[in-house]
């Protein structure tokens, strides 16, 4: 119990959290396949470029900038994330949707999504604020190894479609 129970205190907490997205993922993707979990991960990335362009935005660039609660800017962050969503998803990824899952495909567009989901959150100060990342997770995940890890989910998820 005590070598369980010392596991758990140097596991930083966001990986509880970005474990249990991984999962409902995996879940999601084995129950109706894995159009949900690609169009996430494609509108995670675009969601981040439509975020940094909205403070220069010519209506919208003053109204963001009145907003100075961390709150709020999460909540704009998570209107244009349901935004780019459902546009990705009306862009026509439904042939992904094409029955069931199977195991191995949940697993890799589960984690591939997760991993993105920390990328994009790495780079929004208000995600990081709400949910602070430990310094080992910045380090996993770090500048120099971004390209990396987004090639890779990109390339598991192009695997868990074949």
């Amino acid at each position: 119990m005590a070598a369980l129970q010392g596991f758990f205190t140097f596991v930083p907490f966001e990986w509880f959290v970005l474990g249990g997205i991984a999962l409902v993922l995996m879940a999601d993707t084995l129950r109706a396949g894995m159009g949900r979990a690609a169009a996430l991960a494609v509108a995670l990335p675009l969601t981040l470029v439509l975020h940094s362009f909205l403070k220069t935005a010519v209506v919208l660039g003053s109204v963001s900038a009145l907003s100075g609660s961390s709150m709020v800017q999460a909540g704009v962050f998570a209107v244009l994330l349901a935004l780019s969503y459902f546009m990705v998803r009306r862009m026509g990824l439904d042939f992904l949707d094409g029955g069931m899952g199977q195991p191995i495909q949940a697993i890799l567009a589960g984690v591939a999504a997760a991993a993105i989901l920390a990328i994009v959150s790495l780079q929004v100060p208000i995600l990081s604020q709400i949910l602070p990342f430990s310094a080992q997770t910045k380090a996993i995940f770090a500048e120099q190894f971004r390209f990396w890890w987004l090639l890779g989910a990109y390339l598991a998820l192009a695997f868990a479609r074949g």
